[in-house]
């Protein structure tokens, strides 16, 4: 699968997950997507509160509009794994 790409910043997920406990979805999506840091850290608060699911109205804001639907779902699937092991 390609890297998906919001943003050219250079700024985008880093360690703010290891200080939550999420580290391993850290690594995993900055090895597959580049996403802004607040909006990766968005993606995993939603996903890991809402039974791994990204609720579909909050795929209606600005940013997760953005992603297609097999990239949310792939996202999804990481944060699941994440937070089985």
């Amino acid at each position: 699968m390609a890297k998906v790409q919001l943003t050219r910043r250079a700024n985008c997920v880093g360690g703010l997950y290891g200080r939550n406990g999420v580290g391993p979805c850290d690594a995993t999506l900055d090895a597959e997507f580049v996403l802004p840091q607040f909006v990766a850290a968005a993606l995993i608060r939603k996903i890991s509160t809402n039974d791994f699911k990204l609720p579909r109205a909050d795929r209606e804001w600005h940013w997760f509009a953005k992603l297609p639907d097999s990239v949310i779902a792939r996202i999804e699937q990481i944060v699941f794994e994440a937070f089985q092991r």
